[in-house]
């Protein structure tokens, strides 16, 4: 990629929609990180896993029997996607443009640890890589 004006790089930046996940609720994190001691989820466990993640985005299904025992059988097999799907489902997002702590840095591909200035989660991004010219 050749050398951009500080508005073409922001406008590259921009053009993928980031929005802050914000942090995870305590039944998410609880229900992770038990799954990835690999322990087994309780049945009341369960029912909240799979309660967060009916409500991620795209899904348009009712739970029911065999979706509730299609889950659990996720969760029961494969620990660390449930954990991650769980994680994610329960992290309702505060909205903030996490595009602005992007282009508040440098554009170097160098690995960065962020805090949320609207919600407080954290966690680490890596920027694209972007040369800027020279004004």
């Amino acid at each position: 990629m050749s050398a951009m004006t500080k508005e073409e790089a922001a406008a590259h930046v921009n053009s993928i929609r980031r929005i802050c996940r914000g942090p995870a609720s305590k039944d998410a994190e609880n229900i992770s990180n038990k799954l990835l001691a690999g322990e087994r989820l309780t049945v009341a466990e369960t029912k909240i896993a799979v309660g967060l993640l009916k409500e991620e985005p795209g899904t348009t299904y009712t739970i029911g029997d065999k979706v509730f025992m299609g889950i659990a059988k996720v969760i029961e097999h494969d620990h660390l996607a449930a954990a991650r799907m769980v994680k994610r489902a329960g992290r309702p997002g505060c909205g903030y443009d996490f595009n602005k702590t992007i282009l508040s840095n440098p554009l170097d591909g160098k690995r960065r640890a962020y805090t949320c200035p609207q919600c407080g989660a954290s966690g680490f991004y890596t920027p694209p890589i972007i040369e800027i010219e020279a004004a």
